[in-house]
């Protein structure tokens, strides 16, 4: 099961526009860092895509978000060991996982309404990156409040 907290910040992200494994990456490691290796993020990505919160898939030729029509396991499958000439979290150097575009996840109308719950991370939590000059996102944000250890 996911944390509540990454739950949370994925789902509000999501909102926003889709995100590739990367950007998980990017939250998990600041959220949730005893767990933020790219298999770790896979199992996330795994959760999420098995609740109907997100859909996965990749960039069809002409540019576009195409949803992937095959299983969770699939999906992640692609996402571990590569997918049209993109490179997975398997595959490569370290720096793979945070560059690879071999998916991108979208919010379903189920996780719309599953963010709807917990509401704004940001004025739940604070901002992550509220230490971090170039990352923090406003001052009217209060400053981040680390987790406790429970999902």
């Amino acid at each position: 099961m996911t944390h509540l907290r990454l739950e949370n910040f994925l789902l509000s992200s999501l909102a926003e526009d889709w995100m590739s494994l990367g950007d998980f990456l990017f939250f998990a490691t600041r959220i949730t860092p005893r767990v933020s290796t790219a298999a770790d993020v896979a199992e996330v990505v795994r959760d999420l895509a098995t609740r109907g919160l997100i859909e996965l898939g990749g960039w069809s030729d002409d540019g576009r978000f195409e949803v992937w029509d095959v299983s969770v396991d699939e999906a992640l499958h692609r996402i571990a060991h590569g997918f049209q000439g993109e490179a997975g979290y398997l595959n490569g150097d370290t720096g793979v996982p945070g560059r690879t575009e071999v998916f991108r996840a979208n919010l379903t109308a189920l996780g719309e309404e599953r963010l709807s719950e917990p509401g704004d991370p940001y004025d739940k939590y604070g901002d992550p990156w509220s230490e971090v000059p170039h990352l923090r996102i406003a001052h009217t944000v209060p400053p981040w409040r680390e987790a406790d250890d429970r999902p």
